[in-house]
């Protein structure tokens, strides 16, 4: 009985910490997203940039996030271009398909210069590339030799004409014959499974076979089966490409909830040849009502189209509905007609939102008027946005330390070199 008790105690001990240990690691689950993923686009960006292999020097503003796909710009010397392709795995391309070329037009940065590439520009590709170093499966690459600019399309999947039935590595695949059985009896779950289990191979009777369960599936209402036939549609796998059938089959896939088919529609509307088509098509997506829209279609008239009157018309719509990047554009080209107090206006709103680039234009105003006091204020709080959601810094030093030795100048009552020195602080940080 006096061995039990202790026993007995340490049993009830070990209940006690494995529970608590239980609680710890699923009190998150309600937690925002960005706490729960491990790894944002920026993060395996980093981890891309290590691929390169050469040295190079990333832009200050590197990286742009579109969901499943961004951008990576830097400059890479001519000389270290050829080892680059190489490290990548890239081949050179004299053009892009009309799916590659619609990802390309989905981020603003890359869409102003390689919409209609010029001449000199190089353009590489490559595909099926992950690996436990390289993070995307999909990269474009377009090289411009007077600048030596490298622009990076870093996709975690192909463009969804490009399918993996056609670029998949011949492999062996096992069938389980339940799994054939389940299909033959009409099992819309299985006959997805078979379908993706023998698209896993290359050749293009095995793809039609991969077709024939996936149509099953998709036309008893199985989502991601409708998905893939539509794929497999714009995909010359099936013999030539029928657009109208994919988007039949992708719009019921979109309709049950399918983000990927959404932005597979997306890319088959803004991959018209023409700018008429691309602005009917960004037109019809305004009548939506959404945000982005409208900055879709500001940022189609002012770095395609050249159209400033309608581009400012669209980046009011979108700036009046709480969107920063738009009051940003919009305050430049305000400020670029001699609008200075429509720019300050919306300067001023951009800051109070927390804009790194409203919150230095504001402070900048404040040096101008020589109301130290406000600007410091400004370039302070600039500072301070180097932030993630969560609270941590990218950088080596927190914020808060960098500004605690202009706080004490500040205290001194040297309020104009805390200005000055807030200024430096944040644009140096910003520029790392």
């Amino acid at each position: 009985m006096k061995v039990a008790i202790p026993i007995t105690l340490i049993v009830l001990l070990l209940i006690v910490v494995v529970v608590n240990l239980f609680n710890a690691t699923t009190s998150n689950t309600n937690a925002p997203l960005d706490l729960l993923e491990t790894e944002t686009f920026k993060d395996n960006a980093k981890k891309f940039e290590s691929c390169l292999k050469v040295p190079y020097q990333a832009e200050s503003d590197a990286y742009y996030e579109v969901g499943q796909f961004g951008s990576f710009v830097c400059k890479i010397a001519q000389s270290d271009l050829e080892k680059c392709v190489r490290n990548l795995k890239l081949n050179k391309v004299e053009k892009l398909e009309d799916e590659e070329r619609a990802l390309t037009l989905m981020i603003p940065s890359l869409e102003i210069k390689f919409a209609e590439p010029a001449k000199d520009v190089q353009i590489y590709h490559g595909d099926n590339l992950r690996s436990s170093q390289m993070p995307f499966d999909f990269v474009i690459m377009y090289f411009e030799p007077k600048t030596s600019q490298c622009s990076f399309l870093l996709s975690y999947n192909p463009p969804f004409a490009r399918s993996t039935l056609a670029f998949a590595d011949k492999v062996k695949i096992d069938i389980p014959n339940n799994l054939i059985d389940k299909a033959k009896a009409g099992d819309a779950n299985a006959q997805f499974e078979l379908g993706d289990l023998i698209s896993k191979k290359t050749t293009k009777g095995e793809s039609k076979e991969a077709f024939d369960w996936f149509i099953k599936a998709a036309q008893q209402g199985h989502g991601e089966a409708q998905f893939r036939v539509g794929k497999l549609y714009l995909s010359d796998c099936l013999g030539k490409p029928d657009r109208k059938e994919a988007r039949l089959w992708l719009e019921r896939s979109m309709q049950q909830g399918n983000k990927l088919a959404k932005m597979a529609l997306d890319q088959m509307d803004i991959s018209g040849s023409s700018k008429k088509d691309r602005e009917a098509v960004l037109l019809e997506r305004v009548l939506s009502g959404e945000t982005q829209s409208k900055v879709d279609l500001a940022n189609f008239y002012h770095y395609e189209v050249g159209d400033m009157d309608k581009a400012m018309i669209w980046y009011k719509r979108a700036s009046d509905d709480g969107e920063v990047d738009s009051e940003i554009t919009l305050a430049k080209l305000q400020e670029e007609r001699g609008n200075i107090a429509a720019a300050e206006k919306l300067y001023y709103a951009a800051a109070s939102s927390g804009s790194y680039i409203g919150l230095m234009k504001c402070g900048d105003i404040a040096l101008k008027k020589q109301d130290y006091k406000t600007a410091a204020n400004y370039f302070r709080k600039a500072i301070m946005t180097d932030r993630t959601y969560f609270g941590t810094t990218h950088a080596a030093v927190a914020p808060e330390a960098d500004c605690r030795p202009i706080d004490k100048i500040l205290r001194s009552g040297d309020v104009r070199g805390a200005a000055q020195k807030y200024r430096e602080t944040a644009i140096r940080r910003h520029a790392k």
